[in-house]
This record gives structure tokens, sequence and C-alpha cells, in this order.
């Protein structure tokens, strides 16, 4: 019974899905199959072997060989009684009839002295290598072992980290399995792994933010100190400088009677009263005139510098008052601990800063009242400017 052609193969090892081509010659007499190492020959012919052999070596394969009188299909042998003749010498054959495992050998052939001497090295070989493989065994079995549990291991850390870390829209950990595991801890092999390692209280805070619901966006708050070393300059200015005029001396050394007086002068002028609106007294020819030049106009010049550096300073202090910090109920739960922390830091810079503005109001308020005396100056050191944004 002569094969005419192999019509499919598939799933046979290499050959996934083959069908025999219409330009292809069907098989003559004689036929050389050649070809690049791994193209398939050695395959080709256990095909035929098995053929040979009514069986099918490999398990969910399927191939259809056309021959003179039928169509032999794979599915089939084991039960087919007419079979062509088929014989093959290849490895295969050559390992189970010639060099077997057993040491019995199907052919017949000679020995001679040399070839005895090789039997008894090959018999030698063949018991150290049982030997071997016995000992080999229970390792193989620890390798199983250990590679299902490894299996194991990486099923159940992948499916935790996907419960952990997936979530809606595009995400990498949505699909992640034990492949990707492996993949990261052989990336992780040769490097500081325990550095990797996070506390119990960094995960806590990883896992609430990965869980946390969105939250509107907290409105940005911008506040800048100003530069206090410049004010203390300013006031420093103000405090060691003096008024010069025809000065009352009594009136210099009490800054109260001063004011009293001050205010006196003005209603004086805007009643245009000849008496003393106290005491009811004609004033004495003038006695206004004399008052002023203690109160000239380097006086009031002197006196709106002070009020205009004080008022620059009070606003100041009001604004820094009026600053308020987002609540932290506005923020994600793992940043609230943090941002406690950071405003408490700038609450306290805050109160800090507003006693030096205070601090320096107290010294106008001095000068106010002792324009004609030098006020000792102010020593503390000075303070950069600085910015404050939070988010």
């Amino acid at each position: 019974m002569k094969i005419k052609k192999i019509r499919k193969v598939k799933d046979y090892r290499i050959f996934r899905d083959f069908s025999w081509p219409a330009s292809l010659p069907e098989f003559k007499d004689f036929n050389l199959i050649y070809g690049w190492n791994g193209t398939g020959k050695t395959i080709l012919s256990n095909l035929f072997r098995d053929l040979e052999h009514n069986r099918l070596s490999v398990t969910d394969s399927e191939f259809h060989v056309e021959t003179e009188n039928a169509i032999i299909k794979s599915e089939t042998l084991g039960t087919i009684t007419n079979l062509p003749s088929v014989r093959v010498f290849n490895r295969e054959f050559i390992a189970e009839n010639v060099f077997t495992t057993t040491g019995d050998v199907t052919p017949i052939f000679v020995l001679g002295e040399d070839s005895i001497e090789k039997q008894k090295e090959i018999d030698k070989l063949k018991s150290q290598l049982l030997e071997k493989q016995k000992e080999a065994t229970p390792k193989q079995t620890e390798v199983q072992d250990a590679e299902k549990a490894l299996d194991h291991l990486s099923i159940e850390r992948a499916r935790e980290i996907k419960q952990l870390l997936s979530s809606s829209g595009q995400n990498p950990y949505n699909n992640y399995d034990k492949a990707g595991f492996k993949d990261k801890c052989q990336e992780l092999k040769n490097q500081d792994w325990q550095t990797f390692i996070l506390a119990d209280t960094a995960k806590n805070t990883l896992k609430k933010q990965k869980e946390a619901s969105p939250k509107e966006k907290v409105q940005l708050v911008s506040f800048s100190f100003v530069d206090i070393g410049n004010l203390v300059l300013s006031v420093n200015a103000i405090l060691s400088k003096t008024v010069v005029s025809k000065v009352i001396e009594r009136l210099k050394n009490d800054s109260e009677v001063s004011d009293w007086v001050a205010e006196g002068i003005k209603q004086h002028r805007k009643k245009s009263s000849a008496v003393c609106l106290f005491c009811e007294q004609p004033l004495p020819k003038g006695y206004l005139e004399k008052l002023e030049c203690h109160f000239n106009d380097e006086y009031h010049q002197f006196i709106s510098e002070i009020e205009d550096l004080n008022e620059q300073i009070e606003s100041s202090i009001n604004t820094a008052n009026s600053l308020a910090l987002p609540n932290k109920a506005q923020l994600y739960d793992y940043l609230q601990v943090e941002y406690k922390s950071k405003c408490d830091i700038f609450e306290e810079e805050k109160r800090e800063y507003i006693g030096h503005l205070k601090l320096l109001t107290q010294k106008l308020a001095e000068k106010k009242k002792a324009v004609f005396k030098v006020i000792k100056l102010l020593l503390f050191e000075k303070l950069n400017e600085r910015t404050v944004n939070i988010r």
C-alpha cells in the first residue's frame, strides 16, 4: 500500500496547521526530504513511525495520510488493521532497539573483544545512571513541590494586590495576575528589597488614600509676611528722632498735659475764643501763639509720620488676624494629621509675627507721647520676609 501524501497535520509538535499544497507533487518510489535543523524532519519521521506502530504518540494532535486505497486518520489509530508497510530507522528506533535503558537489545549484533569492554563500560555507566536517577527523584519531588508552592503563593499575592489596588478606568492592577507578581519579584531580587517594606502606619495611610472618595478642590490661601526687619529700621529711625521747636519744658516732660493742651489749642482756634474754655479767664496776650510754637508744623508732620507708620503696621496685624486656613475636614483623611501639624506650626509663627508687630505699635505710641525725647531702640532680631502658600 503506497502512501501518496500527507493531507493535513495539526498540533503535531511544530506542525501547527499544515495542509498539503496543490502545487506539491505526491510521493514517488524514492523521496528525499531535506531542510535546515529544526524544520521538522525528525518529527516527520516520528509521524511515519506512528503509522508503523498503529498509535498516536502526540496527544491532542491530528493528521490524515492518503494512501492508494484510503485515507488514514490519526484519531482511528489503534483500531486500523490495514496499514501501509512502513519501517522507520531514526533516533527513536535506535533508543528503543539498540542502546536501550534496560540493556535488552532487540536486533542481533556481534561482540568482539573491544565491543565486550565497551559493553561492560556501558553496563557500568547504566548502573551509575540508575543510582543517580534514584538520588535525583527526591530532589525532583522537592523542586516540584517548591514550584507548586511558589505558584500558589504568586496566585494568592497577585489576588490580594489586585483586590487592593484595582479601580475603575484604566489601571494596570485591574488585570494583575501571578505573572506580574513573579516579574516584580524577579526585578526586586537583586535589590535591597527590605527598603521597600512599608510600616503599618504608612500602609494604612496609602490604603486610606486609595479608598478615599473624591473631594472638592481646596481653595489656595496665599499670605505674605511683611519684612519686619525693615519695619524695625523704620520704627527705630522715628524713635531716635526728636522735634526741634520752642519747647515748653512743662509740656515736654508731661505727655498727658501736652496732649490736653494740643487739643485745647484746636478748640480755641475753632471757636476763636480769647477766653480760656476751661477756667473762663481771659487768655494772656500772645499765649496761644506761644503754645503753637511748641506744637509747630514739624511737630504735626512728625506726629503724622508716626500715625502713618502705625496705621501700616496695624493693617498688617489685622490682615494676619483675619487669615483663616481651610478646615482639615476639607482634606483627605490621610492628609489631615500632617496638615494639622503644619497648621499648628503656622499659627505659632503667626502669633510670633503679630507679637513683633504689636511691639512696634507700642513703641510708636510711646514715641507719639514723647516726640521731644529719644526712645530706646528696638533690638530684637531681624526677620526675613516669608510667603506662605497653603493648598
